[in-house]
């Protein structure tokens, strides 16, 4: 089973603490001992973010790092994707699944690679509707998981 990876979990946890605590910005240094997360580690993140253009920073001696876009609008899909690259359940659900089947020892015989592209599809669908606002304030809506219209604190 693949989990988040130690660097998307502390990307979340840098950038939840912002938005809960509303800092329009914030060192790297402050933002690693507010977290706990090593300088080195939070540096090499917020680069990967600012890169990906979820995370702008500024030099100077006021300088730092901020959201470059509101939190509802950034997705834990987007986030994942910025830290680790593109989740993919397994080798065939890639966006050209004949590539993946040409590369995959077993694709001619496989049954299951076009029900797992289902699942890989609905995965990142509820993804993308996860946002960094929601899981800062632990509130993941309950309509992902049951398709209700209510939130639902995790």
């Amino acid at each position: 089973m693949r989990s988040l990876t130690r660097k998307t979990d502390y990307a979340l946890i840098v950038l939840a603490d912002m938005v809960r605590n509303n800092l329009p910005q914030a060192s790297a240094r402050d933002l690693s001992r507010r977290s706990g997360v090593p300088l080195r580690i939070l540096t090499n993140i917020l680069n990967q973010l600012t890169h990906r253009g979820l995370v702008a920073s500024s030099r100077g001696t006021n300088g730092g790092y901020r959201l470059a876009r509101p939190p509802e609008t950034i997705s834990l899909a987007e986030l994942m994707d910025a830290v680790d690259g593109p989740l993919r359940l397994t080798r065939c659900c890639v966006a050209e699944p004949e590539l993946a089947q040409k590369k995959c020892r077993i694709g001619a015989a496989c049954r299951v690679s076009e029900s797992i592209r289902k699942v890989h599809a609905a995965l990142l669908h509820v993804l993308r509707q996860v946002t960094l606002l929601d899981l800062a304030w632990n509130r993941v809506p309950l309509s992902i998981a049951t398709g209700a219209s209510e939130s639902h604190n995790i």
